[in-house]
């Protein structure tokens, strides 16, 4: 049987709830540690000179609410971020690696970094 693959980047805005500036790369590495668990691998984000990592609020996971607002285009993120001016695949922390994915390519990505580095950048 032969399946059907359909490309649908249907997501028009981005809505931030939060934002949790961090001062350096592993003071963020720390923080995804700290919130993952065993069976999350923990993994960040770098996009045009931030370096982040994106969550859904758990409250519109689960509501009919969260769910028309994703089908009708709109996704929400809390984000935890810093700068980071060079692409690094890992950053190091107390002997643990952390995973770094260059989303520099998502367009949502990188009208993420584009909005903090324009709105943000005195806060970390």
């Amino acid at each position: 049987m032969a399946f059907k693959v359909t490309l649908d980047p249907s997501q028009k805005e981005v809505v931030l709830h939060s934002l949790w500036p961090f001062k350096t790369p592993s003071d963020l590495a720390r923080m995804v540690i700290a919130a993952s668990s065993q069976l999350m691998v923990p993994r960040l984000y770098w996009c045009n000179g931030v370096l982040f990592v994106k969550t859904v609020p758990t409250h519109l996971l689960t509501t009919e609410t969260g769910a028309k607002e994703f089908l009708g285009g709109k996704i929400h993120y809390n984000v935890a971020y810093t700068f980071m001016e060079k692409f690094e695949p890992v950053v190091r922390l107390d002997g643990r690696e952390i995973h770094v994915m260059n989303s520099s390519g998502l367009e949502e990505d990188k009208a993420i970094s584009r909005w903090i580095t324009e709105n943000a950048k005195g806060r970390t």
